[in-house]
């Protein structure tokens, strides 16, 4: 029997070391993989009637820093606020023109009015009168056109807005998923850490859009939420934003919808009265955020 044992004991080990060098040759392998982190095997002592009988895995953990993380999801959410202000800035800017150019605003406005002045001096000259009126027809143009041209950029931002919100959606349906499969394979002790790596994934993809916040469970599950607003618990929310038909709807100073959170039920379908994140109305006016998002 103690040969037995012996014999036992070392096929343990062989077992463990196995798997250890998996986990290892797994780590090496996806050393520059984006959103891995590194497993760490736990292993202990195993006993068979109170005799010693080799070793066991106890656990396979990831060997992360929540603090870390939670910190990169925050300033992803600052890059990416930043990143889409910095975009529709200098897009505007390509359509003001730079200073001093011949084609930016500034230019057709002096030259309107230089051409003015000129005839002001001498009123009876009509090569002067030719060019005054058609600097004014030149200027009238640029501007119509400008008008025109940010009414379309005002309208795909729109757009990315309501594109963003889908995609806020799906990640917290994906997120929701995977609580609930991470919850039930730590409740029969089946490994979690790949699950927790994908999960890390898409909130830090939600964080890209919105500053949020996030609260782990007993359970291994997290709640995610922003400012106070739930955006993820024991039920998933959703958000909802309806973007305007078309760059007309702008230039009519037709009402922004508002950015709302419904929670919803077992079937998908938006329930009960909604939080309102972000408020909309008429276009002229800068709609009041409850919180601060990158769209």
């Amino acid at each position: 029997m103690s040969l037995a044992l012996a014999l036992n004991t070392a096929l343990t080990g062989i077992n463990v070391n196995q798997q250890a060098l998996a986990v290892l040759s797994q780590n090496i392998a996806n050393a520059n993989t984006p959103g891995y982190s590194r497993k760490i095997l736990q292993q202990g002592a195993e006993y068979l009637n109170g005799n010693g009988a080799g070793v066991r895995i106890q656990d396979i953990t990831r060997r992360v820093d929540d603090y870390l993380i939670r910190s990169m999801r925050l300033q992803g959410s600052v890059a990416g606020r930043t990143s889409v202000t910095n975009t529709y800035a200098s897009r505007t800017q390509l359509l003001l023109g730079n200073p001093g150019a011949n084609n930016s605003l500034n230019a057709y406005t002096t030259n309107f009015f230089n051409s003015w002045l000129s005839l002001s001096q001498t009123p009876e000259d009509g090569t002067l009168k030719t060019l005054s009126v058609n600097s004014g027809v030149s200027l009238a143009r640029q501007v119509s056109q400008l008008s025109q041209r940010l009414q379309d950029l005002r309208f795909e931002a729109d757009q990315d807005i309501s594109n963003a919100v889908a995609v806020i959606n799906n990640d917290l349906k994906q997120v929701f998923a995977l609580n609930e499969t991470i919850a039930q394979n730590l409740s029969l002790g089946k490994p979690v850490t790949e699950l927790q790596d994908s999960r890390d994934n898409f909130l830090g993809d939600i964080a890209q859009y919105m500053d949020i916040q996030t609260f782990r469970r007993d359970n291994g599950s997290v709640n995610v939420s922003i400012n106070g607003v739930a955006l993820l618990d024991d039920s998933i929310y959703q958000l909802s934003y309806t973007p305007v038909p078309s760059s007309t709807s702008l230039a009519n100073d037709s009402d922004l919808s508002p950015l709302l959170v419904y929670r919803t039920d077992t079937s998908g379908n938006l329930t009960g009265q909604p939080i309102q994140l972000a408020s909309g109305g008429a276009s002229a006016a800068a709609p009041t955020a409850r919180s601060t998002t990158s769209t």
